[in-house]
C-alpha cells in the first residue's frame, strides 16, 4: 500500500505500522472511484480502480487478519484491537455476516468494552494508557 509512516485518522505518532483502518479506507477511496467510472462509462478507469481496489482489498485480508488470534488486528500483522474494525462492514469492505467480522466485532466487545461504553483502544498512546472510552465507538458497536 504505502511504504511510509501513516498520517491517517487516529494513529499513533512515532510508529511506523501500516494501520488497518487507513488502509480499508485507501480500498474505499479506489473502490468508490470504479464505481464512478462505470457510472460514466469509463471502462479503462474502472478496471484500473477495480484493479487497485482488489489489491488493497486481499492486502488488508492478508495481512490485517490473525488466525492466532482470530480477527483483525488494528495493523498489518499486528496483535491489538481497534475499534475502528467496526467499521469495515459499514464501508462495505466485508460483509457484516461474513465470520471473520463478527469474531473481530465479538473480541472488540470483550477487551474493549468497559460498562456499557467503549474503549477505542487499550494499548498505551502518546497520553500513557487510555482512561476513558470514546462516546462514537460505542455508538459504533
Amino acid at each position: 500500500l504505502h511504504d511510509v509512516p501513516d498520517a491517517g485518522l487516529w494513529e499513533f505518532r512515532g510508529r511506523t505500522e501500516v494501520h488497518t483502518y487507513t488502509s480499508a479506507m485507501c480500498w474505499a477511496a479506489c473502490d468508490r472511484l470504479c464505481k464512478i467510472a462505470v457510472r460514466l462509462k469509463r471502462d479503462d478507469r474502472a478496471r484500473y480502480w477495480r484493479e487497485r481496489a482488489d489489491t488493497i482489498h486481499a492486502r488488508i485480508m492478508a495481512e490485517a487478519w490473525s488466525d492466532q488470534l482470530g480477527h483483525f488486528t488494528d495493523t498489518f500483522g499486528g496483535h491489538r484491537l481497534d475499534a475502528s474494525l467496526l467499521l469495515l462492514a459499514d464501508i462495505g469492505f466485508i460483509d457484516a455476516m461474513d465470520a471473520r467480522f463478527i469474531a473481530t466485532v465479538d473480541a472488540i466487545g470483550r477487551d474493549l468494552k468497559h460498562g456499557n461504553s467503549l474503549y477505542r483502544y487499550v494499548a498505551p498512546d502518546d497520553f500513557g494508557e487510555p482512561e476513558t472510552s470514546f462516546t462514537i465507538c460505542t455508538f459504533w458497536y
